[in-house]
């Protein structure tokens, strides 16, 4: 994702700003991706994809210890 570009950057930044780091608490969680514009439209998107179960095999299938 890093290979070249400007867009590939934002969004590489964008990610980063908006992902959990270890240890890394709660109240201090968002502060990064409050200072870039894109973060939040990279979150959605993120999120959306990650509710498409068109790209779940087998969506009956229990992850991560679902009952």
């Amino acid at each position: 994702m890093k290979s070249s570009g400007f867009l590939e950057e934002a969004l590489v930044a964008a990610v980063v700003a908006m992902t959990r780091h270890n240890r890394q608490a709660n109240a201090d969680f968002g502060h990064p991706a409050a200072y870039n514009p894109i973060a939040p439209t990279v979150k959605i998107a993120d999120l959306r994809n990650n509710l498409d179960m068109t790209r779940v095999a087998d969506p009956t299938f229990p992850i991560r210890g679902g009952h």
